[in-house]
């Protein structure tokens, strides 16, 4: 899949123009994610997700 503009694919992401309106260049990087026991109705292309960060365990609220 390529992104609409002709632009190239680079280790599986589209290589997004800095000029879109969509989205904040600065919350744009790869992560891995494991997840442990997943669902696979939970799973499907075109969802979309919210991770938390855990620290010694406990839940780190990013919209603080």
């Amino acid at each position: 899949m390529l992104p609409d503009d002709g632009g190239v694919v680079l280790e599986g992401l589209p290589q997004v123009p800095r000029s879109i309106n969509w989205v904040h260049v600065s919350q744009r990087f790869p992560v891995k994610i494991a997840v442990q026991n997943p669902d696979p109705a939970l799973f499907s292309v075109g969802t979309s997700a919210v991770a938390t960060l855990r620290r010694d365990g406990l839940a780190h609220d990013a919209s603080r």
